[in-house]
């Protein structure tokens, strides 16, 4: 495995940890790790991201990098960070949490509750609520793993824009000689 590669698994691998580590300690306090408090860990994949490419196009492009490879090697980031994420999930929630899916039903339910205020049609809610009575541990660690691989996407969008670092078309002489 080349190096370049290993550093892409360990950027990814330790954002993942970290995100499932802190998921499992807000599990723990009674708080639910898929709700709203999710979005407390939103700068773990944003400094994954930037340091992953950035090490990349300083330890293994030669300094420089391209909006596409740069675009490209956030999104393989975001893929394994997504993965370890989504399998570290599976795993709680099927050795430790067995209760994690009811929770996660509750807080839709009552988010759903919330929302109807608003709307006077009630065939969306219900149909909502037909959706998340199907929800299972594996539905959640797969829309989970979506979630993280889309917004990893998003961010490398915009991160790639500023880390890309092109060589110059002409080099400038040296007037120091």
């Amino acid at each position: 495995m080349n190096d370049n590669f290993k550093s892409i698994l360990n950027n990814s691998a330790a954002a993942g940890l970290l995100y499932s580590g802190l998921t499992i300690v807000f599990y723990f306090l009674g708080i639910n790790p898929m709700g709203a408090f999710s979005w407390l860990l939103v700068p773990i994949p944003v400094y994954m991201l930037y340091k992953g490419i950035k090490d990349y196009r300083d330890n293994f492009n030669g300094g420089e990098i391209t909006y596409g490879k740069a675009f490209r090697t956030g999104v393989t980031l975001g893929f394994f960070y997504a993965s370890f994420c989504g399998l570290i999930l599976y795993l709680f929630g099927a050795i430790l949490a067995k209760d994690l899916v009811e929770i996660q039903k509750a807080d839709v339910l009552k988010g759903l509750e919330e929302a109807q205020k608003f709307f006077d049609n009630t065939d969306f809610i219900d149909k909502a609520i037909e959706e998340m009575d199907k929800m299972s541990l594996g539905s959640l660690a797969w829309g989970d793993f979506q979630n993280k691989l889309f917004g990893s996407a998003f961010l490398s969008l915009i991160l790639s824009a500023f880390l890309k670092k092109e060589k110059p078309l002409f080099d400038s002489p040296n007037t120091n000689e």
